[in-house]
């Protein structure tokens, strides 16, 4: 057992050796994705929501046990049937509070009353059931809402950091070309003083530096906006590595990917917890006309100046049933209405999502198919700039063919980038659609990275 791990411990350090940027890559990419999952918001929130539906569902629960109240109150009067009532309360009538006179105007009483109350629900129309059933679903949809927030910011930071990667590349790329086009273009300026170079190839050669340097400006600022994105997804960190891969990713075909996000994607799941939400709803009006029924017992306690406390017991059941509720049909109807609505807005959302996965895929197996062509591109054109130099030197090829050459080599590497990132960016979106976008597809992006 000793000599595998020495061995698995080798093979590791071999291979960060070997490809210490590949290595790099997995890990900063890898990292930055697990750093704005800890810092979002959003999903902090959906967590919270999440939180919030579990105690309402343990709440609703402990709404089946005995409750017990207390209530307390000092009065003061000198009505009749008030005073009579105190003092019948507070075992305190006497004979002589039959008299008339004292009847009639028995003065001012006062009277503490306590009670302790206990009651217990022994049928509440189903209230207590549905209440529970609402919290679970609640905190089954905040749930899944924060797994596609999880998926999102993924994607949010998968298209921050490609897009870094492919405006540095880009920027080297033109940055190199206007480079070398601005050295051809002084070799220029030395042989129009000596009449040897038209000055209307100089000036659109000049126009064609310009347009360079004017690219490379665009692309910085692309660069910097890239980076403020990361930044603010990630809470800053250090620089991107590696560089766009060219190897590309093994996809299914359209109906299994159709099938497999009409059963993972996390809307299509939130809008079925809604549609059982929207069922639970119905039956709760159904339901408003049943009975309540609820068991009680309670102590009460009456006393008038301290010096004595007599108790009363009191025990008995409830019930409340309410009739000719005039309101009880429009309130049926309105959530038949409400679960008609979640459906047809379920079937709606698995349309989008059918469109959003053949989308995806078609933009992904374009960026793959468009690959090839780049490629060819780019070694076309480096291939024509080789020719094109020694010529100009030789004074057979004017200074403009030369730039127009620079340009073309320059145009052709940042349309192979592009295509690179399509296909990067493209399989991270196509999983997003398809409701897959989770630590393993982050991982396999990473292992792309050269």
């Amino acid at each position: 057992m000793k000599n595998l791990f020495a061995l698995a411990a080798a093979i590791a350090l071999w291979t960060l050796i070997l490809h210490p940027e590949g290595a790099a890559a997995s890990s900063s990419l890898e990292a930055a994705v697990s750093k704005a999952l800890e810092r979002s918001p959003s999903l902090r929130g959906s967590l919270a929501r999440r939180d919030e539906a579990q105690a309402a569902e343990r709440e609703a629960s402990l709404r089946r046990l005995p409750a017990l109240s207390a209530r307390t109150s000092l009065t003061r009067g000198d009505n009749p049937v008030y005073a009579f009532s105190s003092l019948l309360d507070q075992r305190a009538f006497t004979a002589q509070d039959f008299a008339v006179d004292r009847l009639n105007w028995p003065g001012y009483r006062t009277n503490m009353q306590s009670a302790l109350e206990a009651g217990l629900p022994l049928f509440t129309g189903f209230d207590i059931t549905n209440a529970r059933s609402l919290a679970n679903l609640d905190a089954r949809e905040a749930e899944a809402a924060g797994e596609g927030l999880s998926q999102r910011t993924r994607l949010e930071v998968l298209r921050a950091y490609l897009g870094i990667l492919l405006e540095r590349d880009s920027l080297s790329a033109v940055s190199e070309r206007a480079q070398s086009a601005e050295k051809d273009l002084q070799e220029a300026e030395h042989l129009r003083q000596k009449g040897l170079v038209l000055g209307s190839d100089y000036y659109a050669a000049e126009a064609i530096l310009s347009g360079l340097k004017a690219w490379q400006a665009r692309l910085s600022s692309k660069l910097a906006a890239a980076k403020a994105r990361l930044d603010v997804l990630t809470g800053g960190g250090p620089a991107p590595a590696g560089r766009l891969g060219e190897k590309a990713y093994e996809v299914p075909a359209e109906q299994e990917l159709v099938s497999k996000a009409l059963e993972q994607r996390t809307d299509i799941r939130g809008a079925s917890i809604q549609e059982s939400a929207a069922e639970v709803r119905t039956k709760m009006a159904d339901s408003s006309i049943l009975p309540k029924v609820d068991a009680f017992a309670a102590i009460e306690l009456n006393n008038g100046d301290f010096s004595a406390a007599p108790s009363d017991r009191i025990v008995g059941v409830r019930l409340n049933m309410p009739f000719g509720d005039p309101a009880y049909a429009p309130r049926r109807q309105a959530a038949r209405a409400r679960l008609a609505q979640s459906r047809f807005g379920k079937e709606a959302l698995q349309d989008a999502v059918k469109t959003d996965v053949l989308a995806a895929r078609a933009g992904y197996m374009g960026a793959v198919e468009s690959l090839p062509q780049a490629q060819a591109m780019l070694e076309r054109s480096e291939k024509s700039l080789e020719l094109f130099r020694p010529l100009y030197r030789e004074g057979r090829q004017s200074v403009l063919e030369v730039l127009r050459a620079e340009e073309a080599a320059a145009r052709a590497r940042a349309m192979r980038l592009d295509a690179l990132y399509g296909v990067h960016a493209g399989y991270a979106a196509l999983r997003f659609a398809a409701g897959s976008l989770d630590d393993d597809a982050v991982k396999e992006i990473a292992s792309r990275l050269e």
